[in-house]
């Protein structure tokens, strides 16, 4: 026998020992109270809603009490709480107020999740008099982590799925979202039966060979003689938020790449969140926008690259022809800028260009998936800048003077007689570019303020072209 159920026994008849006379030898005997002055409870009581943490009250409503005691105890154990005005565990957890008339309370402070349950009021009547109030506790949403998905790692076009087990009372909702604001992608299949149209969220384990095609099945039900037709199509919907404590995502992409978080609320402050990593694994992907670069000599030029890969790669440039990679030095100058967890641009800068520094550079970015690179050009420009007489000046190269091209700022010239550092072709180069020297003469006529763009390297074969049209 426990040592709480035997002092629980011993309160028992102790107030047992505490009842009147009457109580024991019957209503035959006279006793002290009034006859019609049986105790009687004049109001149920009533049931308490509470919050971990907080406190519960319940109160117990006895009219003409006189010389009865009143017991306040558990009515799933029988744990007696108190005994008339008498607090049984020495506890301040626990408590008893009266109003000295007819009001009696027992408080219980500090709530926990164990204290939910019905309590008894009872009156040492013959028989018992009692009454039944009930304590609800409620309790804030948590996460239980070892039920959850931790941050996971998938290749490019797996499934994932990410589950958030929230507990709590009432049981918590839980919704799913994207740390960075972007929206879920979700895919589900879509029935279409007889002009009506079903949903059902696709299931990574149930998916048919079938999966994202459009099809037509006919079938017989067992409830219907009736030949009907379903189509089903694979869909997919953009949301903010996803309800539900599992949230799938299919064949998925590296734009899919980021932290989800799971939010459990139930209206007991406060809500909880868990935050879920997912890493998207791909080869290394690499892009150069412009493939032909033009740079005088003495200038500075700049070569981009954009990469894209995950797990983190290692990028380098080379030189094509030497194969050897480019470190950083007076000379050259690399820096790496992220744009996301999983794209990266990395510039060359090369310094006061010489024509050895002329020919092919190539990006090459690397990572345990793979291997990726891609080439750019860089060509010498040279420019005759004349005699203007009102000063040098930067002049825009319009496509048309050059024929098809996707660039309009071929270079650009400052007022210090330096060419810019932006200067690039597209791979439309101009029909006068021999594959290796951009010949430009460019000058002001101060009388006419006329621009006259003329090119060495046009003038020999123009003459040819116009002496070959004659002769025939």
């Amino acid at each position: 026998m426990s040592k709480v159920m035997l002092l629980n026994i011993i309160y028992l008849i102790l107030w047992c020992a505490s009842c009147p006379v009457k109580a024991f030898l019957g209503d035959g005997f006279e006793v002290s109270e009034k006859k019609g002055r049986i105790p009687e409870f004049f109001e149920p009581i009533r049931n308490v809603t509470v919050a971990v943490g907080k406190e519960a009250i319940l109160t117990c409503s006895i009219r003409s009490l006189g010389g009865f005691k009143v017991v306040w105890m558990k009515a799933e154990d029988q744990t007696v709480f108190s005994i008339h005005r008498r607090v049984v565990p020495k506890s301040s957890k626990y408590a008893i107020s009266y109003d000295g008339s007819k009001i009696w309370r027992l408080h219980i402070r500090q709530v926990k999740e164990t204290d939910q349950g019905c309590y008894v009021c009872q009156v040492n009547t013959s028989p018992m008099k009692q009454q039944i109030g009930c304590i609800e506790v409620l309790v804030p949403p948590d996460i239980d982590d070892e039920k959850s998905t931790s941050d996971i790692s998938v290749n490019e076009g797996d499934d994932a799925t990410l589950t958030c087990y929230a507990i709590g009372r009432p049981l918590p909702r839980v919704v799913w979202r994207r740390e960075d604001g972007d929206k879920i992608i979700i895919k589900y299949n879509k029935y279409h039966q007889r002009g009506q149209t079903h949903h059902d969220e696709l299931d990574s384990k149930n998916e048919s060979p079938l999966s994202g095609k459009s099809l037509s099945t006919i079938f017989r039900s067992s409830e219907e003689s009736d030949i009907g037709q379903i189509r089903i199509k694979r869909d997919k919907q953009k949301v903010d938020a996803f309800p539900g404590e599992t949230l799938r995502l299919h064949r998925i992409t590296r734009k899919m790449m980021g932290a989800y978080l799971c939010i459990a609320s139930n209206d007991v402050p406060p809500a909880v969140s868990k935050r879920v990593m997912l890493s998207v694994n791909f080869a290394p992907n690499v892009r150069i926008e412009t493939q032909l670069v033009g740079a005088p000599l003495g200038s500075t030029v700049q070569l981009d690259c954009k990469i894209e890969a995950f797990p983190s790669a290692v990028n380098y440039w080379i030189r094509s022809r030497e194969n050897d990679v480019i470190l950083s030095s007076q000379k050259y100058e690399i820096h790496e800028e992220r744009i996301s967890s999983y794209q990266i641009v990395i510039s060359l800068v090369i310094r006061e260009v010489s024509r050895g520094d002329f020919g092919t550079y190539s990006c090459v970015s690397t990572n345990s998936l793979g291997k990726a690179e891609e080439a750019v050009r860089l060509y010498e420009i040279r420019v005759n800048t004349g005699s203007p007489s009102t000063g040098s000046y930067a002049q825009r190269l319009e496509p048309s003077m050059f024929g098809s091209t996707s660039r309009e700022d071929l270079y650009q010239y400052h007022s210090d007689g330096n060419l810019g550092q932006d200067i690039a072709l597209s791979q439309d180069a101009p029909s006068f570019f021999d594959g290796s020297n951009l010949y430009l003469n460019r000058t002001l006529s101060t009388s006419t303020s006329s621009r006259i763009l003329s090119c060495s390297l046009l003038t020999l074969p123009v003459l040819y072209h116009l002496l070959f049209s004659l002769i025939v």
